[in-house]
């Protein structure tokens, strides 16, 4: 077996290229110890994120209750005030009743209107007075 410088010359120029190559990787690809030092974080970050994203799905739903809930509140203080503006009158549309209607109604039904029944009266005065 003979020894060739040629062969000598190639090996050198492919264990030099190699070096720079090894080197180059090094650097651009993290090692395994800097990626087994990152996987805590990550998974510490990650859960982090989960968390978040479980808690803006929580506080929607609640401003969604809170704002249904705002809605009906709205609802049942236009529907007093409604009720406390007193009507006023339409002049296209009356309900009075006819006076010629009024004869033929039967006043017994409306005792207020017969003219045996009284008016009941309550004392306010006494009541208030304590007396």
């Amino acid at each position: 077996m003979h020894f060739n410088p040629q062969n000598e010359k190639a090996t050198n120029s492919n264990e030099k290229d190699f070096q720079e190559l090894q080197k180059e990787t090094n650097k651009k690809i993290p090692r395994k110890k800097s990626v087994a030092d990152i996987r805590p974080i990550y998974n510490c970050i990650h859960k982090h994120l989960q968390q978040t994203d479980v808690f803006q799905e929580k506080t929607k739903k609640m401003l969604c209750k809170e704002r249904l809930e705002l809605e009906i509140l709205c609802s049942k203080i236009n529907c007093i005030n409604k009720l406390l503006r007193p009507e006023k009158p339409n002049p296209t549309n009356t309900t009075a009743i006819s006076p010629r209607d009024a004869s033929s109604q039967d006043s017994s039904f409306i005792p207020y209107l017969s003219s045996s029944s009284t008016i009941p009266t309550i004392g306010f005065s006494s009541a208030i007075t304590g007396t």
